[in-house]
């Protein structure tokens, strides 16, 4: 089993760079018969590339992430808390990312999860930092 690299993702969803993209292509059609390890860090960083850099669409992003998962090749750190996470982005204002930190503090032992970020509160694991002060 080979780990991949968030770069080689991006390089090789947005094509930006031909050489890259034709070496990502191929490594992938060359390990298609062995197993490649995505951490949650590598789809957290696909996830905010995409969304900040490439300005990327959130559904087709998400879409990208939910591919990943279903692709047996894949072996996805949390496979499970990740596709929740997806699932929570898709039908909340929350993002992935805030969704999976919430999700996996909650494996964690976590009673529920402090932030500012009002569109994580759409989480049900997510509490307003103020709330925690009364």
């Amino acid at each position: 089993m080979f780990g991949v690299d968030s770069n080689v993702l991006v390089r090789f969803f947005t094509r930006d760079d031909e050489e890259q993209f034709r070496q990502a292509a191929q490594f992938f059609e060359g390990a298609k018969d062995r197993s490649l390890f995505l951490s949650v860090i590598v789809l957290v960083e696909v996830n905010w590339t995409l969304r900040r850099v490439y300005q990327r669409a959130r559904k087709d992003v998400l879409q990208t992430l939910d591919d990943l998962v279903h692709t047996r090749q894949f072996v996805i750190e949390d496979r499970d808390n990740v596709a929740r996470a997806i699932a929570i982005a898709r039908t909340t204002k929350a993002d992935f990312s805030d969704a999976l930190i919430a999700l996996r503090n909650e494996v964690g032992g976590c009673e529920r999860t402090a932030t500012f970020d009002h569109d994580a509160l759409d989480i049900e694991q997510m509490v307003q930092v103020g709330a925690l002060l009364k």
